[in-house]
């Protein structure tokens, strides 16, 4: 019962079908053997859902791929779903147990329910959930073509191939670990070492030695840790010196890696500005001295334009919609019907290069300052040049006077003083982006992506 989409797209990808296609700590995977096992993985789902959405919910990116193929091949709509916050099956009978003839990868597989039991899902829908870093997840529904444009146009633009290998350390649940770290690799015929999100910089960097990659995929926090690595050990620099690439993507680079500290300085590393909506939109190479907020050119594809500021896209990456609170259970589409998505995120074009598109914020987040409207990104983006930051969230607060005022949270350097954060601040923003208060704190919560959380995770059932 093969559909066109995901299952014969790795079937078809180039290179040889039994040579090493998914590697982990403990076994190496060729294509052959990835489609056997999903094949009969796709009869088992079938058997016990013949035609429901079913869910995934596990950190092993083996069972990420497996099921994905399977859910595919069978024509079931497939939720992955973080298992740290995923919403628990609501009534008895609803998670899939395995019988003692059965694949254990039925394990990390559940029925959808309650909220997750949307109404007209596409049979090829692969369904992934926002970061919640301002509320409840909500999820984004794409079909396997979506799906499968965006990692071909990633993969192009990377250079994905049989003999470049590529290491993935961004967790697979999200659109850009799944995309960009499993699927893109696998429709390209590229190898790709996978590692836990958790790992040490030592580890990341000798797994890209070991299998030779060119690509490595991480988030903003691994870089953060790979600096310092780097800046102890000789050796990690040397071991991430063969690649073309290191991509982040979910949230901004910590400064001390675009500054280049501890030893990256030559590390050719590349910023993803996307959506789990519109896939990858831009590519960038991060370079010293780069305009804030420099996204770079839109992809190969994927076509831009500013509306009032706001920044919309087209492309064939993306959604057919979302639900979640607020859509009573129904999929609501993305694009207007002019078939452009508005992203939310505030742009505009560089002076010196109009191709070039500039991020300043979230017009959602925009704090309004008597009138003055500020964006708490370009507040951020200052305080993060100051040498004694680590990191940095600014928000809104309200005030009796002014309606709204920023505030900031800040993770400071040993030794570094507030009193001198303050003046410098003082000397670079203007008066209504003067954050009332800097609070110092050891730490910014963030999401798996990387996104600072404005509130708690919740679940959302």
């Amino acid at each position: 019962m093969m559909s066109p989409g995901i299952f014969a797209a790795v079937a078809a990808a180039a290179g040889r079908a039994t040579d090493p296609a998914l590697i982990t700590g403990d076994r190496s995977w060729s294509r052959d053997e990835l489609l056997a096992v999903a094949a009969e993985l796709s009869e088992a789902l079938l058997r016990r859902h013949a035609g429901g959405a079913v869910v995934v919910e596990t950190r092993d990116p083996v069972a990420t791929v497996l099921l994905t193929l399977a859910a595919d091949r069978a024509g079931l709509p497939l939720l992955h779903r973080d298992p740290a916050t995923g919403a628990r099956p609501a009534g008895p009978g609803a998670a899939v147990r395995p019988g003692a003839d059965e694949s254990p990868y039925l394990g990390s597989v559940r029925v959808a329910d309650g909220p997750e039991a949307a109404s007209g899902l596409p049979a090829d829908a692969q369904v992934f959930f926002t970061s919640g870093s301002t509320g409840v997840p909500t999820a984004v529904v794409r079909s396997s073509a979506a799906v499968l444009a965006d990692a071909r146009r990633v993969a192009d633009f990377l250079g994905y191939r049989p003999d470049a290998a590529v290491v993935c350390v961004a967790p697979t649940f999200h659109a850009y670990g799944f995309n960009y770290g499993l699927l893109g690799p696998l429709v390209s015929g590229a190898p790709v070492r996978l590692l836990p999100s958790r790992c040490l910089p030592s580890a990341c960097a000798a797994a890209v030695r070991a299998v030779d990659a060119r690509t490595l995929i991480a988030l903003p926090a691994h870089y953060g840790l790979l600096a310092q690595g780097a800046g102890r050990q000789g050796t990690v620099a040397q071991d991430l010196a063969r690649l073309n690439a290191a991509v982040s993507a979910g949230a901004a680079l910590p400064p001390a890696v675009r500054q280049r500290e501890g030893g990256m300085a030559e590390l050719p590393l590349y910023n993803c500005y996307g959506s789990s909506e519109a896939g990858a939109m831009t590519l960038t190479r991060v370079e010293p001295g780069q305009e804030a907020g420099d996204l770079g050119e839109p992809l190969p594809g994927v076509r831009v334009r500013l509306t009032e500021g706001e920044l919309q896209v087209q492309s064939s990456s993306l959604a057919l919609g979302r639900f979640g609170p607020g859509t009573g259970g129904r999929l609501v589409p993305v694009a207007g019907p002019d078939g452009w998505y508005r992203t939310g995120d505030l742009a505009r074009r560089s002076v010196t290069s109009p191709d070039r598109l500039l991020l300043y914020g979230r017009a959602a987040a925009v704090i309004n300052v008597a009138g003055e409207k500020v964006s708490p990104a370009e507040v951020e983006q200052v305080i993060a040049r100051h040498p004694g930051v680590l990191d940095v969230s600014v928000a809104a607060e309200a005030d009796e006077m002014r309606g709204e005022v920023p505030v900031a949270r800040v993770v400071l350097r040993p030794g570094a003083v507030l009193s001198g954060l303050v003046d410098w601040c003082r000397a670079e923003l203007a008066p209504q982006q003067m954050p009332r208060t800097f609070e110092p704190v050891d730490r910014i919560p963030r999401s798996a992506t990387g996104k600072a959380l404005r509130k708690p995770p919740q679940d959302d059932r």
